[in-house]
């Protein structure tokens, strides 16, 4: 598959993604992902969106999380406008989390925790729920 190709097969989409293992194995992924942002320019992207079912996600303003978790901070929900590459043309409103603590590793291997609310916050949710199979058209 081409670096800047989004998948939009929703058969493909809903495939829940497989841990990393090894750090040194995603050097190339990485890569790939790098280009679609330089292209695309998304405030988030997620490795299935380019048809690798690692656990990997972009945010814009954080950087790559590999192996992302999200842990629930308190119980303030907003809905949030959302779009998404691998649905174009379609914008749903979805309920998401005002705050969240999304932890993992950087893209180095190194622990990543960070609290996030909002946009951030709202962002770290939809590319998780891409990991786990779920996309905005669900």
């Amino acid at each position: 598959m081409f670096a800047n190709k989004i998948v939009v097969d929703p058969l493909q989409l809903s495939k829940v993604s497989k841990t990393v293992e090894h750090i040194s194995t995603i050097d190339v992924l990485l890569m790939r992902m790098q280009m679609v942002i330089d292209i695309k320019g998304p405030l988030g992207l997620a490795a299935n969106q380019i048809g690798e079912l690692d656990r990997i996600i972009y945010i814009k303003d954080i950087g790559f999380v590999v192996n992302p978790v999200l842990e629930v901070l308190g119980k303030a929900q907003r809905t949030s406008r959302e779009g998404c590459l691998s649905v174009p043309g379609k914008v749903v409103p979805m309920v998401r989390h005002y705050r969240v603590r999304l932890t993992g590793s950087d893209q180095w291997g190194k622990p990543f925790s960070r609290k996030l609310k909002g946009l951030l916050a709202f962002v770290a949710q939809h590319e998780v729920d891409h990991l786990d199979g779920i996309t905005i058209c669900k």
